[in-house]
């Protein structure tokens, strides 16, 4: 579960705009304002903010472990980064958010909780959401004749970043991503990658910290649309409620 670049490659790799559609709570809700804090920057407006003291995380920790996670910002992927195709358009794109937008209903999922995944620390719901799984699948399919073909270059990236099964390099050939359809499963990464050690620190610390948020379901009632440009961290650029 490898969704994040190292930063510093920015520039490098990424010599286009990249655009993504993500869930990202409302900007004013308590989850948001966790996040922002988490990783010491609002990423709506790109303003510093202070990183939050949690008992049994060392404050370097907390830094060096949100590097990656923090250049996407706090979300769950619904439509991975991808580059403009050829013929395609920031407008059109737009256009077509806020039409599936408009056509969809507002749900809750059950409340998250820290975990342990892979090489990460992510907030997962306790149960499993068909709605969201939905709602990821129809971005997916939705959105994708906005994507840019993978270069042989990317996907030599993706296939050394991650250990991937024969089911995901299929994904990952068909749409520019190994982790959708009967692969996705709903999550905020909040740190890594880092060892056991670290991670244990993070979940435990997190889960105490936090207790009354982790009770709180979350409602899922737009879609964002997130960019980054060559060089910089993704920004939420645009957010499309949901008019059903």
């Amino acid at each position: 579960m490898n969704d994040t670049d190292d930063t510093s490659a920015f520039a490098s790799i990424h010599d286009e705009p990249r655009y993504a559609v993500y869930f990202a709570p409302a900007h004013d809700t308590e989850l948001s304002q966790f996040g922002f804090s988490w990783f010491g920057e609002d990423a709506l407006t790109g303003e510093p903010i202070d990183r939050p003291t949690v008992k049994g995380i060392d404050p370097e920790l907390l830094v060096l472990s949100t590097r990656r996670p923090r250049s996407y910002g706090f979300h769950a992927t619904l439509k991975a980064p991808f580059k403009m195709k050829e013929g395609r358009d920031r407008d059109s794109l737009v256009a077509s958010l806020a039409n599936f937008a408009e056509a969809r209903e507002a749900f809750e999922l059950p409340a998250l909780v820290p975990k342990d995944r892979g090489a990460f620390v992510v907030l997962g719901a306790k149960k499993r959401a068909t709605a969201m799984d939905s709602l990821a699948a129809d971005c997916l399919r939705g959105f994708d004749r906005f994507r840019a073909p993978m270069t042989d270059a990317e996907r030599e990236r993706r296939m050394l970043a991650d250990t991937l099964s024969a089911r995901q390099k299929m994904l990952l050939d068909e749409w520019g991503y190994p982790y959708v359809l009967d692969q996705f499963d709903f999550h905020i990464t909040l740190a890594g990658p880092c060892d056991g050690r670290d991670r244990d620190t993070i979940v435990k610390a997190l889960t105490k910290e936090y207790k009354s948020l982790w009770k709180q379901p979350v409602v899922v009632d737009a879609i964002s649309l997130f960019e980054q440009a060559p060089g910089e961290a993704f920004r939420v650029t645009e957010r499309f409620p949901f008019g059903g």
